[in-house]
């Protein structure tokens, strides 16, 4: 379940790795809607930025709640990992 995401929420994708054609690592979106599909999972509709209307599937996808809604842009990270870069609000990654 997703007891922290509520409709109207920001999000960005961390990971999709069951799907043969993923919403790429970092792409953010406006929650839509979120529904228990029972076995602890929830299916959050998502309106991504980029166009697509792929749903998450929590888990095994992983989204990041963002502070607000922003653009996606590019931001210098120091790490290998996925986080929420506190200058930019944006999520960064290597791939």
């Amino acid at each position: 379940m997703t007891p922290d995401l509520k409709p109207g929420d920001w999000v960005a994708l961390s990971s999709m790795p069951d799907d043969p054609d993923p919403i790429p690592r970092g792409t953010s979106g406006k929650v839509l809607r979120i529904v228990s599909i029972g076995n602890g999972q929830s299916q959050v509709e998502i309106e991504w930025e980029n166009g697509r209307t792929l749903s998450a599937v929590v888990p095994p996808d992983r989204l990041v709640k963002l502070p607000y809604q922003h653009s996606q842009k590019k931001c210098l990270c120091a790490t290998s990992m996925v986080y929420i870069d506190p200058d930019c609000f944006c999520v960064c990654h290597f791939p």
